[in-house]
């Protein structure tokens, strides 16, 4: 479900146009999901909470954060938000 959630994000074309484009498949569903974020639209999920939901989410954060901090990497940094 995708709402409005009071501020916008605030990036360059640069940045919009790198997330677009991005490999990363959670990076990918959201765009896909929720286009219009840059417009103030904020993408609500809802997932059970389980320990094997919170287990397994916990894992795949832990991934990604090794992978996103591997040496050589060059990061951009999240968008700012404007309210």
């Amino acid at each position: 479900m995708v709402r409005d959630i009071g501020w916008i994000t605030v990036e360059s074309e640069h940045a919009t146009s790198k997330w677009r484009q991005d490999p990363d498949a959670d990076v990918r569903f959201y765009i896909a999901m929720n286009p219009d974020y840059a417009k103030g639209h904020g993408l609500t999920v809802y997932v059970p909470l389980t320990f094997s939901n919170i287990l397994r989410s916990f894992f795949h954060y832990l991934v990604k954060r090794s992978q996103h901090h591997r040496p050589g990497r060059k990061t951009t940094g999240a968008p700012r938000l404007s309210h």
